[in-house]
């Protein structure tokens, strides 16, 4: 794989997981942003939200999005990604970006079920607070992505082949 395919999405739309199965497909390397971030800021993400608040968290994110650019492989970002106007350009200047979109029904449900990933926005808002957040940010999604899958209900195998069938269409 010459060029890197980002995946951007809600939380819990399955970016981190797709993320991972697709490498392994496509013999490629998988980046997940949000481990990029922990790498660079030294603690995990719930911890430096608490500690120095979200804006500070969205600088460093957008630091590190733009360092991907000399990556080559798969890259899982995080939901937050299309807050910030410049992360936005950034992947609208990028070839291969792919939307994984789901419902918000299915996106919360996903969410509270998840025990082993903390998201910091997810633990502090409650279901109209967080379905406000999902639709300020869909049309963002949408605006930033060369590919859209919608991902509601699938299994990642079906989502993995709609991906790859969309992939080959556009090159």
């Amino acid at each position: 794989m010459q060029t890197s395919l980002l995946l951007i999405g809600f939380m819990g739309a399955g970016k981190s997981t797709i993320g991972k199965l697709l490498a392994q497909q496509l013999k490629t390397d998988h980046f997940d942003l949000d481990q990029l971030i922990v790498d660079n800021i030294a603690m995990d993400i719930a911890s430096y939200f608490e500690k120095y608040g979200e804006e500070a968290f969205r600088q460093v994110e957008t630091k590190i999005l733009q360092k991907t650019s000399q990556l080559s492989g798969i890259i899982s970002t995080g939901g937050g990604i299309v807050s910030k106007a410049e992360n936005r350009q950034f992947l609208k200047e990028q070839q291969n970006v792919v939307y994984l979109k789901t419902n918000f029904t299915e996106l919360k449900r996903r969410i509270y079920q998840d025990k082993t990933t903390i998201r910091p926005l997810a633990q502090e808002k409650n279901t109209e607070e967080l379905a406000r957040l999902y639709f300020s940010r869909s049309g963002f999604y949408q605006e930033c992505a060369s590919i859209t899958i919608d991902t509601t209900n699938k299994t990642a195998e079906v989502i993995i082949t709609e991906i790859m069938q969309k992939m080959e269409e556009i090159l």
